[in-house]
């Protein structure tokens, strides 16, 4: 890839393109969306219309005092050489006593 700025994100949007992205999002990260938290989408489930997900189910996490619905995503990092790579685990995870929609698994 090039190495100016408008360069390298010229040749990203043309690599997510013959990969089939119609559509490019970003998102700047907090100083807690580290491997150890979920990274934080967006207060309410506004998100669940943004990106396509495999339908939402309630979470095995959840209990009788916490609802946490999960809805899994057909996720891929795109590689340098312009491959998918799947995350079969990525999913958006739903906090209804927030609320707000969480980024896992990927």
């Amino acid at each position: 890839m090039g190495r100016t700025e408008r360069g390298d994100f010229s040749e990203l949007k043309a690599l997510f393109r013959s990969a089939g992205a119609t559509r490019l999002y970003a998102k700047a990260l907090a100083e807690n969306d580290n491997s150890k938290n979920q990274v934080y989408f967006r207060t309410g489930f506004g998100s669940l219309n943004i990106l396509p997900n495999r339908g939402i189910e309630a979470s095995a996490d959840a209990d009788a005092t916490k609802s946490i619905f999960v809805a899994g995503l057909d996720f891929a990092w795109l590689a340098e050489d312009g491959l998918a790579v799947p995350a079969p685990h990525a999913k958006l995870i739903l906090y209804p006593q927030y609320p707000e929609v969480r980024f896992s698994g990927f």
